[in-house]
């Protein structure tokens, strides 16, 4: 919760906090909304969710700058050190330790100084990556280093105008909660500075006995021989890079460019076909507005014609932090942009058929395979997973539920070989990265292309017949803007009231309901999922793993619908997507 406060007043606090040129307030429409101030005690406006802090970057209390960060960076090392198991220095205990990671956006790097020299004030041990790096690396970074927590500085695929800071948990994954909650709080209490923002240098964060300088290319190197380790890419190294698939790789103006190239090199890949106009990072983001190789076909015009030039039928892209990947192939005069569900299946059955190869040489001590995806992906992964013998989970929507279930199946005694979220982010099992990562993802989508066009067969061919394998599906996702006139939480207490029997003519077999718990298809009726109540999320589940799940977004006024469905019902009839659509869309009426 945030009001604004009276305009001079906030502005007035803000320079005299402050008190250096460059984080000064100055005057612009969006002031009143920069400059509004937290209801609860602290200074901050920016309010902590799960996924951190996003937001666009400029001076004031709810925008994302060298200020907030620092408030937040004390809040987290609060909750740090009041935890049972990060005693604090002096305590009788040991002293947690941070690492801190941050890519080529504008005020990354003094953000990430910000937050070391904070936590450092906190007598929290920082690990400060000396050069720009991929989210994944922070990731492995975290992990391997047994830091309490990580931080990267990133806002992703967002605009340029956007800043954020993630952050993970000792597990390297993405938190959870309750750990959200606790640490929000933590943040929302911070009513002043414990450091001078005059003394946020490199110099200064050099000089800091609890800041460490942690090298990139050494962690790298580690990290690299982790992925090359836990996937076999002997077939394709073997080939000779003469012999491997010419792809074009572009980063978007990212940080990806320098580690996809080193790991395809670690593991005998062909080096890719570079676009001279997007490789290096760029904070301006000049050749697109919108970073994200979902976008369509705008955000890959550079890369296309590279691949033009050069005859080159395989374009690959992560977004600029390289947590992401999306991939196409030329088709005739035009190019095929695949999903993350296409994506998500073609990786998932190259994976699963390089760990059978593997369990033929040496069987024993494996554990069961098991795979993962989330509620609003397609359901051909779950297909191929029920055929094949492959334990498979879902879990809710984002990474930081299929990364925590996935540590946990590990200790459950299965082997997770993979996961994956429509969104184009997959994890590859084994190589110490529990998140999204499309640089580890990049390498094991060329190994799998070498070997599908050394059958001569295309991308599109080889995906048709993993359908054919395991069941086609229609997809479908999108959302209806809500006017001021529709309510959605009556939307959802009238469904709440009498579920109905059927949705675009099809049966409906059983209702998960994330806001009261209830999911029919269970014994107990409570759903296996962590619920809220009142959660505004509903799922209809049709014959042969089909669903419809409908979602009122928290922060926009949107009704976002993902559907899955096989093309034919049980009575052998053709499945119409667009009735199962065109029946969400009648409930707003």
């Amino acid at each position: 919760m945030r009001v604004c406060a009276h305009e001079s007043e906030s502005v007035r606090l803000w320079n005299a906090l402050v008190g250096i040129e460059g984080l000064q307030a100055g005057e612009g429409e969006d002031t009143e909304d920069a400059f509004a101030r937290s209801t609860k005690g602290g200074l901050m406006a920016l309010e902590f969710g799960t996924a951190g802090l996003r937001a666009k970057e400029g001076p004031g209390w709810n925008r994302m700058n060298a200020v907030t960060v620092a408030l937040t960076s004390q809040g987290i090392a609060e909750y740090l050190l009041a935890e049972e198991e990060g005693v604090a220095v002096g305590g009788g205990g040991t002293t947690p330790s941070v690492c801190i990671g941050f890519d080529g956006r504008e005020g990354s790097l003094s953000f990430a100084i910000s937050a070391a020299l904070s936590f450092a004030s906190s007598d929290v041990k920082v690990y400060l990556f000396d050069d720009l790096v991929p989210t994944p690396l922070l990731a492995f970074a975290t992990r391997d280093l047994n830091c309490r927590a990580g931080v990267m500085i990133t806002a992703s695929h967002n605009p340029k105008e956007y800043n954020g800071y993630k952050v993970y948990w000792s597990n390297g994954c993405q938190i959870v909660p309750p750990l959200d909650k606790g640490i929000a709080d933590a943040i929302s209490r911070q009513d002043s500075l414990r450091t001078s923002p005059a003394q946020w240098t490199p110099a200064v964060a050099k000089s800091d006995p609890l800041v460490s300088e942690l090298s990139a290319e050494a962690m790298n190197a580690k990290y690299v021989d982790g992925v090359a380790s836990a996937f076999d890419f002997t077939s394709t190294s073997g080939l000779g890079e003469e012999n491997q698939v010419e792809v074009v790789y572009t980063p978007l103006h990212g940080v990806g460019s320098p580690y996809v190239g080193r790991m395809f090199d670690r593991c005998g890949l062909r080096p890719f076909v570079r676009v001279a106009s997007q490789d290096e990072a760029d904070k301006d983001f000049p050749t697109v507005s919108f970073p994200n190789p979902e976008e369509g076909a705008g955000v890959w015009t550079e890369a296309f014609k590279v691949a033009d030039e050069r005859g080159v039928n395989i374009c690959v892209a992560n977004d600029p932090d390289a947590d992401r990947l999306c991939c196409a192939e030329r088709d005739g005069a035009d190019w095929r942009i695949f999903s993350g569900n296409d994506l998500g299946i073609m990786l998932g059955d190259w994976i699963l058929t390089k760990w059978k190869e593997k369990q033929g040489d040496s069987p024993d001590g494996r554990g069961t395979p098991a795979m993962l995806t989330t509620a609003v992906s397609a359901r051909v992964l779950q297909g191929m997973c029920q055929r094949e013998g492959v334990h498979f989970e879902e879990t809710l929507t984002g990474f930081k539920w299929l990364g925590n279930r996935a540590l946990e199946l590990q200790q459950e005694g299965y082997e997770v070989l993979f996961a994956y979220e429509e969104a184009i982010g997959f994890m590859i099992g084994g190589t110490g990265v529990v998140d999204k990562d499309g640089v580890a993802a990049a390498a094991v989508f060329v190994d799998m292309l070498n070997h599908v066009y050394k059958r001569n067969t295309t991308l599109q061919e080889h995906l048709q017949s993993l359908y054919d394998k395991y069941g086609e599906r229609l997809y479908k996702q999108g959302y209806f803007v809500i006017d001021a006139t529709i309510n959605t939480d009556e939307v959802l207490a009238g469904l709440r009231r009498e579920y109905p029997s059927e949705v675009g003519g099809l049966k409906v077999k059983s209702v998960r309901d994330m806001g009261t718990g209830l999911d029919t298809a269970e014994e107990s009726r409570v759903t296996k999922l962590p619920w809220s109540k009142g959660d505004k999320m509903i799922t209809f589940r049709f014959h042969d793993n089909g669903f419809c799940t409908i979602r009122a977004s928290g922060t926009e006024p949107k009704l976002k619908y993902y559907i899955d469905l096989p093309t034919k019902d049980e009575d052998g009839s053709e499945v119409d997507i667009s009735a199962v659509e065109d029946n969400i869309s009648s409930w707003l009426a």
